[in-house]
């Protein structure tokens, strides 16, 4: 019997309440199973999973309407950092596991995922991934999509900069940059009175959100430079909304493009405080083409967004 299959049987004889305890969780699966069928680290993955609330997470998103791979991925990755581990196709297939044990996930999903995943790897204890050093204007460590990845658990938790470091950095950069550009500009402004070199940047949607319980004020905003797509989040700082982190999306946005779209809400479960999740997408210019939406994860807290993947197919140039 595969290791699904004896979580699923599990489940019929104890019911979904199985997973409402990790400690429950594990002393059914010891008792049930043979050394065959899982080893410790795999049961040890499946508990992890179970005390993560993975379940949760995975059918809220598809009550939600995410698409079930790219649900897998993001609670899947979710559940890897916050393991502190690498194994990211290891936590996605013990995602898939639960799913299929409640009837949520198919089982032809469950063995792509067993296949693709190195179940050997995963049955070792998980090894801590020393969290990198990012700006604060990058996305997220490892993690689905972008590097996040790309990314949530729904989040990566790494840690930040401290934020007077961060400051110091950027006006620093600002600065000097800012030196450079005004140069330049004044340079082509003598050429034809029309700065040459870089499309500005151009807002085609926004939002503005409430993170509980701490009350902050959130705003996303996709935001375009020429075919470049970036998803932005600000934080209401001293009465201002400051930029705290952007993710370069996965599809361009050509001139012409319609339709843009940006939600963003704190409703699904086993998301820490002043987290959530949301979506941002948009139609390409050809009104025949396939829109496409994708999947984003955010923190107000630790200022920090991640991508987890989208549904449809990147629009083309007209």
């Amino acid at each position: 019997m595969e290791l699904a299959d004896a979580v699923a049987d599990l489940v019929r004889r104890h019911g979904i309440s199985l997973f409402d305890d990790a400690r429950t969780f594990r002393g059914a699966l010891d008792d049930y199973l043979d050394e065959e069928t899982g080893s410790v680290g795999l049961i040890r993955l499946l508990t992890d999973a179970v005390e993560q609330d993975a379940l949760r997470s995975l059918i809220a998103m598809l009550d939600n309407g995410a698409d079930l791979d790219s649900a897998i991925v993001s609670v899947g990755d979710r559940l890897a950092r916050d393991r502190g581990s690498t194994d990211v196709e290891g936590a996605r297939w013990a995602c898939a596991v639960l799913g299929y044990a409640v009837g949520r996930v198919p089982a032809h999903v469950e063995k792509r995922l067993r296949d693709r995943a190195d179940l050997h790897s995963s049955s070792q204890p998980s090894t801590a991934v020393q969290p990198t050093t990012t700006p604060m204007t990058t996305v997220r460590e490892p993690g689905p999509a972008q590097a996040p990845p790309a990314g949530p658990s729904v989040q990566d938790r790494s840690r930040r900069w401290p934020v007077a470091a961060v400051v110091a950095v950027c006006v620093t950069t600002v600065v000097a940059v800012g030196a450079i550009v005004a140069a330049v500009l004044l340079v082509n402004e003598d050429d034809d009175g029309d700065p040459d070199g870089g499309a500005s940047e151009e807002v085609a949607e926004e939002t503005a959100f409430t993170a509980a319980p701490s009350g902050t004020e959130v705003r996303f905003r996709l935001i375009h430079s020429g075919s470049a797509a970036v998803l932005v989040m600000d934080v209401m700082r001293d009465g201002d909304f400051e930029r705290a982190d952007e993710v370069t999306l996965s599809c361009e946005y050509w001139p012409g493009s319609t339709n843009p779209d940006l939600t963003a809400d704190q409703d699904l479960e086993g998301l820490p405080p002043d987290a959530g999740e949301g979506m941002v997408g948009w139609r390409g210019p050809d009104p025949q083409q396939e829109g496409y939406l994708e999947y984003f994860g955010w923190d107000a807290a630790e200022g920090t967004l991640a991508l987890f993947g989208f549904d449809g197919s990147c629009p083309t140039e007209a």
